[in-house]
């Protein structure tokens, strides 16, 4: 059943429309539409899952526009378990927002993802659009930080992986990044694959950013993205955090949205080529 949730508010809670605690949750081809936390959490979808057993989340379809939370302004997932995935697949977040910080969370790191806040072991974002969505700490923010439930399975040393891929990111000139990255105890590996970034930059900010709260954390792989600006605009490169591993020639920089038109146009024209050329070796056999 698709359902619409519109015009909901928690004021001292955690999840306008979805707050679920070790739970799993499949979710498919609804909206969300202005629904806050305004003192906590996941403006439109909270789930916290901390037992070592399978709850995977799937959100596939689904339209956020205008949530509202101090963290997660539309979604907030937090599962420990390598049992478990995450999966965030073809949903549009545009003008969700976080609201004004609350000092007791920023301490805890729980601020930004004006869309969406992960803390993961295994979770995917795929062809998703994240259109304006305002608010410092990243349109999505993937904090790699564990409580100390997540101490076991790190020290079994099982290879664990969460990626971006295929997905859009326009940034609101009031955000401070598309993606922010935070690297700490008992991480996963965190890759983001063939996605684009564009939209106007404030002075200072960036696209990727990123912040290693341990030495030895994982960096964050970017590989194969397209950006409207140049690389020292598109992912903070600052020596004293370096978060990000990346090969330079694997990304385009200055990325305009009409270049792909003109790959297609070329496509189109050795096309229409074959075509012609083909229809003359047949008119040619048929004239003999």
């Amino acid at each position: 059943t698709i359902s619409h949730f519109n015009n909901l508010h928690q004021i001292d809670k955690n999840g306008a429309a979805i707050s679920l605690i070790d739970c799993g949750l499949s979710c498919k081809g609804s909206t969300f539409k202005n629904c806050d936390s305004t003192q906590g959490g996941g403006g439109a979808i909270y789930i916290k899952n901390k037992f070592d057993v399978s709850n995977s989340i799937f959100l596939e379809k689904l339209i956020f526009n205008e949530c509202k939370a101090v963290y997660g302004g539309a979604v907030y997932i937090y599962s420990s378990s390598d049992k478990s995935s995450a999966i965030i697949k073809s949903c549009t977040f545009e003008s969700n927002e976080n609201v004004q910080d609350d000092t007791n969370l920023v301490e805890k790191n729980l601020f930004g993802g004006s869309a969406v806040f992960m803390t993961v072991k295994q979770g995917q974002l795929m062809r998703n659009k994240f259109y304006r969505n305002i608010g410092n700490g990243g349109c999505v923010k993937l904090y790699n930080n564990f409580d100390d439930d997540a101490k076991l399975q790190y020290l079994e040393k099982k290879k664990n992986i969460v990626w971006i891929s295929d997905c859009l990111f326009e940034i609101d000139e009031r955000s401070n990044c598309s993606i922010l990255y935070v690297g700490g105890k008992y991480s996963s590996v965190n890759e983001i694959k063939n996605c684009v970034f564009t939209g106007s930059l404030s002075k200072g900010n960036h696209y990727i950013d990123g912040q290693m709260l341990l030495n030895d954390s994982p960096k964050m792989r970017i590989r194969s993205c397209k950006f409207a600006s140049e690389l020292k605009n598109s992912v903070n490169q600052d020596s004293k955090n370096d978060f990000a591993s990346f090969d330079i020639k694997n990304q385009i920089f200055n990325y305009k949205k009409n270049d792909n038109k003109g790959e297609n146009n070329k496509w189109m024209i050795a096309s229409l080529s074959s075509l012609m050329v083909i229809c003359t070796i047949v008119l040619l056999i048929i004239a003999l």
